[in-house]
């Protein structure tokens, strides 16, 4: 019988030693943000980049369904460049900005998102830096993702407050 093993977020290749069945009909499908020494041991990587511009703008819209005009894509445009175009950071965001929005997203959402997703502080996470990329850079995949999710974690308290209120 033919399989799939997916192992997802390794740490780095020799984390797989000894956990890899040898069999022809296996299929392995490896994914890690580390990019070293995976040559060594299991081949030449496929490396991934992030969206184009063009698409993240395109992905934000069609999940918000956001009206398309020059004025909202600016917006949309503005949004994927702060989250570096990571497509799981537009992920939290567009469903973030729907979820805020319901039925009646608007370029004031969307602005509304930007300016608190500036908001939020990075100093937790240049303290707790990504050994996996570029000790020196400002910002890296983990910063985006966790200041998405503390978006999230802000509007679920204010609804959950909201909620109390009406009780």
């Amino acid at each position: 019988d033919h399989c799939l093993l997916i192992y997802d977020n390794v740490c780095d290749p020799t984390f797989l030693e000894d956990k890899i069945p040898i069999n022809k009909n296996t299929h392995i499908l490896i994914t890690s943000r580390c990019n070293k020494r995976w040559e060594e041991k299991w081949g030449k990587p496929i490396t991934l980049d992030v969206f184009r511009p063009e698409d993240s703008i395109e992905y934000l819209f069609q999940v918000t369904k956001l009206e398309r005009t020059p004025k909202n894509e600016k917006i949309a445009g503005e949004l994927a460049k702060e989250l570096g175009d990571f497509p799981l950071a537009l992920a939290h965001a567009a469903h973030y900005i729907k979820l805020a929005g319901g039925e009646n997203v608007s370029r004031a959402t969307f602005e509304e998102y930007l300016k608190g997703f500036e908001d939020v502080s990075v100093a937790y996470f240049e303290v707790k830096k990504n050994s996996f990329t570029d000790p020196n850079s400002k910002l890296t995949y983990d910063h985006l993702i966790a200041r998405t999710l503390r978006m999230t974690e802000g509007y679920l308290s204010r609804l959950d407050k909201k909620h109390i209120a009406t009780l």
